[in-house]
């Protein structure tokens, strides 16, 4: 509420956040399970099949290239987008226009 947001807005902004981390932490401890004891299932992004183009064309075309993709990921830098997006609501009037 100190930058700004109303009580809701800062509610949920906490709960975004902490949804995020929370299923960061949840995927980070799946992988890392999979990855001691490989599946006998595929996985993500495996299981995306040439079937699926006509319903999901934009993830298929990228399914190989995924991991690649990933391989910078860090969450602190999505972190700060997400706050940076949360905080944004507080400067913004009931319109969605700047506040002031």
């Amino acid at each position: 509420m100190a930058c700004g947001l109303s009580p809701g807005q800062a509610v949920r902004a906490y709960r975004t956040i902490w949804s995020y981390v929370y299923g960061d932490l949840v995927f980070r401890r799946a992988a890392a399970r999979r990855a001691g004891h490989p599946p006998s299932t595929r996985y993500f992004p495996e299981m995306v099949t040439a079937e699926d183009a006509a319903e999901l064309p934009r993830l298929t075309a990228i399914k190989d290239d995924w991991r690649a993709y990933a391989a910078d990921y860090e969450v602190a830098g999505e972190l700060d987008a997400i706050i940076t997006g949360l905080l944004a609501r507080g400067t913004r009037s009931a319109s969605g226009a700047p506040a002031g």
